[in-house]
């Protein structure tokens, strides 16, 4: 009887063999180097900022300081960043002056109590314009006043205070007209449209479109405009808001070179300092 020969082969020369093909094939998947991912789609559709009674953004601010000189002011800023919470929501319409307007409150809480404020907005295809407010204080947006130089300065307490002009804080509940109209926003909304969003003495504010782009908070993914937002003395500014078709969802204020004075008035540093703005939850848009 003739018996046929087999050759065993080792199960670990079967595994090197596979091993390696594995590799062979990966890096055949490979082969082009430098090529990465396409970039993240972003919805350029145009939109109108919403108007619907009880629409509502709750958001948190975060303001933080960088850029701290010379270090020994370091010490006046063991508490930063420091936190708020507030929400902005729609109430109704309302006529004044001729005219019909939506009525945004604000309610703005931090460590020193709570602000409530109004602003009356003009709505249209063509705009969205600043009519008048109630109040002071808070984020305000999507609108945010003019506004002059940012400075820190330290009290005989030792307890820090921002000073600014759109921070001030005030309890008067008398209706002030904006005597410029502020235009926030203007339609159709595209990439490159600028205008003088409003100008205070020497200081002219102008507003851009600067492109569209994706705005991630927590799991949520918004298509905003990018508005940038400068002023024509101050190039230390570095202003954005991020808006689309479910309002304002973020603010990104960056101030360089803040001045940080004592409590005479002198300086003694400065600063960097940023102010952010997140929409945490939306609701009652559609």
């Amino acid at each position: 009887m003739n018996l046929t020969s087999r050759r065993v082969v080792s199960p670990f020369v079967i595994l090197i063999v596979f091993y390696l093909t594995i590799i062979l094939v990966s890096c055949g998947e490979d082969s082009t180097p430098g090529i990465t991912n396409p970039p993240e789609p972003v919805d350029s559709s145009q939109f109108y900022y919403p108007k619907k009674p009880d629409s509502r953004w709750n958001y948190t601010r975060i303001q933080s300081v960088e850029n701290i000189r010379p270090d020994s002011i370091n010490r006046y800023f063991t508490s930063y960043p420091l936190t708020s919470t507030g929400y902005i929501k729609i109430l109704y319409d309302t006529l004044i002056a001729g005219e019909t307007l939506k009525v945004f409150l604000e309610e703005f809480s931090d460590s020193t109590g709570t602000l409530t404020s109004r602003r009356y907005y003009k709505m249209d295809t063509t705009s969205m314009v600043s009519f008048a407010y109630r109040g002071v204080g808070g984020t305000t947006m999507p609108f945010r006043p003019g506004f002059g130089g940012v400075s820190i300065n330290f009290e005989r307490n030792g307890i820090d205070m921002w000073q600014s002009t759109y921070g001030i804080r005030g309890a008067d509940d008398s209706l002030i007209f904006e005597e410029d109209r502020p235009v926030v926003l203007k339609y159709p909304v595209v990439t490159g449209k600028e205008w003088i969003f409003r100008a205070l003495g020497s200081t002219v504010f102008t507003k851009r479109y600067t492109g569209f782009e994706n705005v991630h908070i927590d799991t949520a993914v918004y298509a905003c405009m990018k508005v940038q937002r400068t002023l024509s003395n101050q190039s230390n500014y570095v202003l954005y808001d991020y808006v689309s078709k479910y309002g304002q969802v973020k603010r990104d204020y960056l101030f360089k070179n803040s001045q940080v004075t004592n409590m005479f008035g002198q300086t003694i540093g400065y600063v960097d300092y940023r102010d952010v703005v997140l929409v945490t939850s939306i609701s009652g848009i559609e």
